[in-house]
């Protein structure tokens, strides 16, 4: 088996594991409209819109800095950055993503967030996702790292409208409530 089949076959058990796990209805990867979440490539030219912010100033800058660096990660794959500068784009993002979602759970867990477990799960798979395409990024090719990048920034703005800002009502509920 070649390098590049041998990652399609890993990426192929990621994306299957990735369905069981919808399927299961133990994370929920759908935009507000119930459509399955996949941002497409055009949509990497958007700015943020701040009609996603929640409402709470870190998880908001969390989200901000998550976008701008899959929109990095998206530039640099279209102009053939090398392989080094793709790679240490994905690690920052997932280096942010770890310390966002660190400190998004860390806050559910403070207030006893009733959907901290759904939203750990979705957290747990997406890192998985991110780690996996970083430890097999000499296989991947242009494709993959993009289906990847694109995936992740679909959840994210389905995350941010959905259930992010489910956790927004909560957060001011509990303030004025």
């Amino acid at each position: 088996m070649s390098t590049v089949a041998g990652f399609y076959a890993v990426w192929s058990m990621v994306a299957q594991k990735l369905k069981q796990t919808l399927s299961s209805g133990k994370c929920n990867v759908y935009d507000n409209l119930g459509n399955f979440a996949i941002w497409q490539g055009d949509a990497m030219k958007l700015e943020w819109d701040s009609n996603w912010d929640i409402g709470e100033e870190q998880i908001d800058a969390d989200h901000r800095d998550l976008y701008v660096t899959m929109v990095e990660i998206h530039k640099l794959i279209e102009n053939s950055a090398g392989v080094e500068l793709v790679t240490s784009a994905l690690q920052n993002l997932l280096n942010s993503a770890n310390a966002h979602f660190s400190y998004e759970e860390g806050l559910m867990r403070r207030i006893s967030y009733p959907a901290l477990n759904k939203h750990e799960q979705q957290h747990d798979m997406l890192i998985n996702m991110l780690s996996l395409l970083i430890d097999n990024i000499e296989l991947s090719n242009e494709e993959i790292v993009l289906g990847v990048i694109d995936f992740f920034g679909g959840w994210l703005v389905a995350d941010i409208e959905s259930n992010d800002a489910a956790l927004g009502v909560f957060l001011k509920k509990r303030a004025y409530g």
